[in-house]
């Protein structure tokens, strides 16, 4: 049966577009290609890295209905329409060709300030194919580059290159790895609850042995493409489709998409995966719990492999990658459905008292691994054998899978038995489980027995110390704090019962909100309707503060990956004991940890609360920021001036800009965010001699900076 899923929306790109002028004559390099993931977001067009001052030119005959110019997003950026309802958008500009340049800067001069933003009507500002529009830049965000956007009548997102405007590309993608991924409560992958990675060229891909499994099951692929060897840029491909022995089962393009879907990227790339094994995975099926309905040309689950609907034999899993330039990579893995069978180990003794360990059941296929006492590494001592001498062996004793047999985890050991203790529970989120890793001070000598909240779990020993814990978060009531209890043994007596990550709520479904305090603050996780394209589970917990000037505990909101098309809301409360004056408030800002460091988020005041929008999940505090911003001159001409200009925390925004003056005159300057500079740019040279120059910068905190200069112009 043929499945498809796709975030086309069918835009038949005839002949009538005709040819159209390549918008770089020379000196760059694609560096970015369409649909590429972005967070939060699918990439709207193709980068191309440039030296700052290149000439840009028109696709075509057309007129330019919009310019824009920000510190941030695209910086400077042009809306050029050509055909009548194509819209090329150029972003990252240094400039403007005339004459729009000039009109921006009259604009600009008369608003006193450097945002702006104009509109223009049809014919009022045309230009042939091949004039010069614009010249390349750095504004906005990344180092120097243009970004060349395509839209059809203002929503739906066009791959520039399916006009032709396709950089050389002469090496097919590259694929990392293949991630068998568990769906179904029942869901095992090679004896594991965890998804399972294949990487060309091992015994999986070269079809040595199959994969085995049950359950349910999907498939995610690392991958990327390179234009040329000289080129180390990872671009995204055009196509990729998966195939269940020669049935097509999945197919997704990148050829276009609705401007107002681009949000959706957060069900194609699985930021769980990303974050457990350290590569970008897009997912090669639906989820189930798929709640959006304009990506999908079918129902949900395409893609998805079902067990029930298999013969029971070896099937062939073949994908198949296209970059834009036509250039192709497949593979395949064979998989095999395989039943998760108990098949126990037991000590006996022989009429000598030799003492044996015995596999209790059918030992076809079934090896036995031993590790010692003291180690966490099981090694294979015997297949297919019925009893095993114990001989002086100390440790612990386990059986796996040979073929297309899965075991569910046992074991027992020769260890004396001793007094247990947890030492740590951890919790993480893949797909729509939550998974609890169990830290034991000492190896149980036997299965232990595990209860979450009352939910039918899966588990397995990862080690004889670490055990992996699984079930559904749908099972978990949202009102239920998901508390493990650990038995050995007779259940009647549990020893232990984990908690240490307190997660205070797990939230499922679409809006909701989570609360908890320490003796300071009140936080707050408020996420609203709509602003997921699944359901989704978060876990929250607090812990002492530490890094520098930190004045609150941390205030942990995960899983990090997850992202929000709508954007959620953080707020911060002070409890009755936290007295803090309205000045004192005013200095708070919000952080959040990322990249090893704390990093402001635009944090706004309501009373008492301080609040911010997050589009995802982290890790958050407050910190005072009474620390004015730092100006210093660095360079200076008769038309150009930078001025160094830094602030330790909060920084500026949209409406909190430096200023400058030249002799007691507003001047234009542009704010550089990435670079920590203001570019200050006369309206005229100024003329040889004296000049006084004054920089004004207030932080978001309103901690005021100011410098006054006298320069002279040679």
């Amino acid at each position: 049966m043929f499945i498809r899923f796709s975030i086309i929306l069918s835009v038949f790109l005839t002949s009538a577009f005709g040819e159209y002028v390549w918008v770089l004559p020379s000196g760059y390099t694609m560096t970015s290609t369409f649909g590429e993931f972005r967070v939060g977001h699918f990439h709207g067009g193709i980068d191309l890295r440039a030296a700052v001052g290149r000439p840009v030119v028109a696709p075509a005959d057309g007129w330019v209905q919009k310019v824009a110019v920000s510190p941030w997003g695209y910086g400077k950026v042009m809306y050029f329409v050509f055909d009548d309802t194509m819209t090329a958008i150029f972003g990252h500009l240094s400039r403007f060709a005339e004459p729009i340049q000039s009109k921006v800067v009259e604009k600009q001069y008369d608003k006193k300030t450097s945002l702006i933003e104009m509109w223009f009507k049809k014919g009022e500002v045309s230009y042939s194919a091949g004039d010069t529009i614009a010249f390349t830049g750095k504004t906005g965000v990344g180092k120097p580059h243009l970004h060349f956007e395509i839209r059809k009548r203002g929503d739906t997102l066009i791959s520039p290159q399916l006009l032709g405007f396709c950089p050389p590309d002469t090496l097919p993608p590259v694929v990392q790895a293949l991630a068998i991924v568990p769906l179904s409560q029942d869901g095992w992958v090679e004896e594991g609850l965890l998804p399972f990675l294949v990487r060309p060229g091992d015994d999986y891909t070269l079809m040595r042995r199959p994969v085995r499994f049950w359950g349910k099951i999907g498939v995610a692929i690392s991958f990327y493409d390179h234009t040329d060897e000289a080129n180390p840029n990872r671009n995204g491909v055009r196509k990729l489709k998966l195939f269940l022995d020669d049935s097509l089962i999945f197919f997704c393009d990148y050829d276009s998409f609705a401007y107002s879907e681009t949000a959706n990227e957060g069900f194609v790339y699985n930021g769980g995966l990303e974050y457990r094994f350290g590569m970008r995975f897009h997912r090669l099926f639906v989820p189930g719990s798929l709640k959006i309905t304009p990506f999908l040309t079918t129902s949900p689950e395409a893609g998805i492999i079902d067990v029930s609907t298999m013969v029971p034999q070896v099937h062939i899993l073949k994908w198949l990658l296209e970059d834009f330039s036509g250039n192709a990579v497949q593979g395949s893995v064979a998989v095999v459905p395989s039943p998760v069978e108990e098949i126990p180990l037991q000590f006996v003794y022989d009429d000598n008292r030799n003492l044996f360990v015995e596999v209790v059941g059918d030992a076809k296929d079934v090896a036995v691994q031993f590790c010692p006492e003291d180690d966490s590494v099981f090694r294979t001592i015997a297949k297919d054998e019925k009893k095993i001498p114990v001989n002086s062996r100390s440790g612990f004793f386990r059986p796996v899978g040979l073929q297309d047999r899965q075991i569910y985890p046992f074991v027992i050991g020769t260890a004396e038995e001793k007094q247990f203790h947890s030492q740590q529970c951890s919790l993480f989120v893949l797909e729509d489980f939550l998974y609890y890793l169990v830290k034991l001070d000492v190896a149980p000598r036997c299965v232990p027995e595990f209860a979450i909240s009352g939910v039918t779990i899966e588990y397995q020993m990862i080690q004889p110390k670490l055990w992996l814990l699984r079930h559904s978060a749908g099972e978990l009531p949202s009102s239920e704090f998901p508390f493990v209890e650990v038995f050995i043994g007779d259940p009647e007596f549990p020893y232990t019962k984990l908690g240490e990550f307190s997660p205070v709520m797990c939230l499922l479904g679409y809006s909701t909100t989570s609360r908890f305090s320490s003796s300071q603050w009140t936080a707050t996780l408020s996420v609203p309707d709509e602003a997921l394209v699944q359901p989704a589970v978060f876990y929250n917990w607090f812990e002492p503060a530490n890094g520098r000037n930190v004045e609150s505990m941390l205030f942990h909101f995960l899983p990090s990956w997850q992202y929000f098309k709508i954007p959620a809301t953080i707020s911060f409360k002070p409890t009755a004991e936290n007295v803090l004056s309205e000045d004192t408030l005013k200095k708070l800002c919000i952080v959040r940890w990322w990249n090893d460091d704390w990093y402001y988020v635009p944090t706004k005041h309501r009373g008492k609360v301080l609040f911010c929008k997050v589009r995802a999940l982290g890790n958050f505090a407050l910190m005072w920021d009474y620390k004015a911003p730092e100006i210093k001159l660095d360079k200076i001409s008769a038309d150009t001036i930078s001025v160094e200009i830094a602030d330790n925390l909060s920084g500026f925004g949209r409406k909190n800009l430096p200023v400058a003056t030249i002799d007691g005159e507003w001047v234009l300057s542009e704010y550089d965010p990435e670079d920590e500079a203001l570019i200050v740019l006369p309206k005229n040279s100024l003329a040889q001699g004296k000049h006084i120059i004054k920089i004004e910068a207030v932080d978001r905190a309103g901690n005021g900076a100011e410098m006054e200069r006298e320069i002279v112009i040679h």
